[in-house]
Parts: structure tokens; C-alpha cells; sequence
């Protein structure tokens, strides 16, 4: 690891994120939930589309815009938290972790944060910790 340099890795997905961090020899992980669930239903909730005379409509899109939202507010979530690092590697198993990179690319604020992307299952804690002491000390 590079002297001085604040590192970070997630572990996510579009569930839940996983932070490691590094302070003073010492890895902590934290945990943060999405909210997402892709086959929400909300109580009472009848056919997914409803019929106007020959017009029918589908609530498809309006599902899926809400879903979007709740996503975007997760992946703002995380990037606060990245705010103030100088080197972060996303880890997961799914196209979160790339979804997220594009959306922190966008974000002016991280222009100077170096963010890179690994592919991995679902890792235990210990073993999360030590892919990731691992990771910066393999790219240091």
C-alpha cells in the first residue's frame, strides 16, 4: 500500500454495499442496504396493466423509474462515502459495481480519485479483507 494513500474497497451489488477500510493497521468493514428489490410488490397491487376501452397501459415503466430512483439514491450513497479517498477498487459479482463506476465517473467531485473495477463472488468478511489488503498491495 502506498504510504499515505487513502484506499477503499466496496464489495457490492445492488443489494447492499460492503466498505473496507484501512486505519492504522486495522480493516474495518461497514455495511449499507439498497432498498432494491426487483420484484417488489406493494400490498394490493393488482394486474400489472389496466385497460381503457381499446387503450391498454402497463405500470412496467413507471416500476421500473421507481426502481432507477432508488438505485440512483443508493449509488449516491456511496459515493459520499468515497469522497476524501485517493484510490478505490469496486468488487462484486454483478454489473452493479460497473453501473456504479459509471455513474461516479460523472461526478466532478471524484475527478481525482483513482477507481478501478475487480470481479469476485460473494466473499466472507475475512476473506473480503483479504482480497482487498491483497489488491492494494499487489497495484502499490
Amino acid at each position: 500500500m502506498a504510504i499515505g494513500e487513502k484506499q477503499l474497497g466496496i464489495w457490492l451489488d445492488r443489494h447492499k454495499a460492503r466498505f473496507v477500510e484501512f486505519k492504522n493497521d486495522e480493516i474495518t468493514i461497514q455495511t449499507i442496504e439498497s432498498g432494491y428489490d426487483r420484484y417488489e410488490r406493494v400490498e394490493g397491487m393488482g394486474a400489472t396493466g389496466s385497460r381503457f376501452g381499446s387503450y391498454s397501459t402497463n405500470n412496467e415503466n413507471r416500476k421500473s423509474n421507481r426502481l432507477q430512483t432508488i438505485l440512483n439514491s443508493y449509488y449516491k450513497l456511496i459515493s459520499d462515502r468515497i469522497v476524501g479517498y485517493d484510490h478505490v477498487v469496486l468488487i462484486g459479482p454483478s454489473t452493479g459495481k460497473n453501473e456504479l463506476f459509471n455513474y461516479l465517473r460523472d461526478n466532478k467531485q471524484l475527478a481525482k480519485v483513482r477507481i478501478e473495477i475487480q470481479n469476485c463472488d460473494n466473499l466472507t468478511d475475512n476473506q473480503l479483507k483479504a482480497f482487498v489488503r491483497e489488491y492494494f498491495n499487489r497495484v502499490s
